[in-house]
């Protein structure tokens, strides 16, 4: 009898003490949002094409996360805005392909947000962005009407991209050449009227407007 009153006080102890970490915990609740990814090589395009720039191109690409909703680590995160500018020494699609990059965190954000931001943009994109170099605070600007969406970074990063109005990359997939470099749902292709990096940190800049360069999707982390 008495062994079975410790055993039951025991399990009750258990309880009380669950149930107490679960309300310090801080709430969760997934981060969901926008995502818009630019390379300097067309992500949609016919066989020839993608050929001649495999080799030489396809190296760089810009990642962003614009954050309508969550919670992560305490901290709410809608609103806020992280990019990511990679760099390769060959193209990003090579397995194993040495590449750096550096992260811009938005400016609004607090100094746990910060935190938070640069945590959700490495474990979004795993590998794909290689060693660090360096981590900037920064106004970020973020826009969306319809199909179109843009993000820039005031003198360093400016993406404004379109999703191909016929879809036509789902029609033909054999012609997307390219896959995201984050975790993104059902991404569409986007014509990037402007696809640009010009920073100082990762002794590459590019310019390359015009172009089936970009993918568009959403993501909830």
């Amino acid at each position: 009898m008495k062994l079975h009153k410790v055993l039951s006080g025991g399990v009750a102890l258990l309880t009380v003490c669950a149930a107490a970490a679960a309300a310090a915990a801080p709430p969760k609740s997934a981060v969901t949002g926008t995502y818009l990814e630019a390379r300097d090589a067309n992500v949609f395009v016919g066989a020839c094409h993608f050929g001649s720039e495999y080799q030489s191109m396809g190296r760089d690409a810009i990642l962003a996360w614009h954050i309508t909703s969550g919670v992560r680590d305490g901290v709410s995160l809608a609103g806020l805005n992280v990019v990511a500018v990679v760099a390769g020494q060959n193209n990003l699609a090579v397995s194993g392909a040495a590449r750096s990059s550096v992260i811009y965190l938005d400016e609004n954000a607090n100094p746990a947000q910060k935190a938070a931001l640069e945590a959700l943009a490495k474990e979004e994109s795993g590998t794909s962005l290689g060693e660090v170099r360096a981590v900037h605070t920064s106004a970020i600007h973020f826009a969306a009407a319809g199909d179109t969406f843009g993000i820039a970074v005031p003198g360093v990063v400016d993406v404004n991209a379109t999703r191909l109005a016929d879809r036509a990359c789902c029609i033909m997939p054999y012609r997307v050449w390219y896959k995201p470099l984050a975790h993104v749902t059902h991404p569409i292709v986007g014509s990037a009227l402007r696809n640009q990096y010009s920073g100082h940190d990762l002794n590459t800049t590019w310019n390359y407007p015009d172009q089936n360069s970009a993918f568009i999707g959403t993501f909830r982390a």
